[in-house]
């Protein structure tokens, strides 16, 4: 099956319609290894999608009901505020929202570039080659979240964006 790639050419993560639409994006700072997207969206599906990055998603809304598929099968996991999923790249997977109508979905995504993660694993002192990466889905990480956070911060404000851009320059 050919899976469609999520990450436009715009540097948005999704793609944008009336379902789901960038409320905030570092796409247009040029961090080029990163980019932090915020969206807000209602009932949307999606199906049999594969990031070319490895990507990670915070539930910065309400708590809601998610269903994932995997091996064929929906099943349901509860994401309270602050809730993580991992999506590493080229892996495909199917997800979609069980909200109310009127409810509105607030999620933070993380994009990372795998070279990008390699190079930094390497940095650590990491076999990049055998460092595996698997799909999860769990309550808050206290560390990524504070991280997220910041990053969202610094887009907002523009004060992060000179230095992330810095960083990933430093990193190759």
């Amino acid at each position: 099956m050919k899976y469609p790639h999520s990450w436009r050419t715009n540097g948005e993560l999704l793609r944008g319609d009336a379902l789901s639409r960038v409320v905030l994006s570092s796409a247009g700072a040029r961090w080029n290894d990163v980019v932090v997207e915020q969206r807000h969206s209602s009932r949307f599906e999606l199906a049999d999608v594969m990031h070319k990055q490895h990507v990670i998603g915070i539930n910065i809304g309400p708590s809601t009901t998610w269903e994932f598929k995997k091996a064929g099968r929906f099943r349901r996991f509860f994401k309270a505020r602050g809730g993580i999923c991992f999506f590493p790249s080229h892996q495909p997977f199917s997800c979609r929202p069980n909200v109310e109508k009127g409810v509105i979905v607030n999620v933070l995504f993380l994009a990372l570039d795998p070279v990008f993660v390699s190079r930094i694993a390497e940095g650590l002192e990491f076999d990049a080659d055998r460092i595996e990466l698997i799909e999860q889905r769990r309550g808050t990480d206290s560390t990524l979240h504070h991280i997220a956070m910041a990053l969202l911060a610094g887009v907002q404000t523009g004060v992060a964006l000179d230095r992330m851009r810095r960083l990933c320059r430093n990193l190759r």
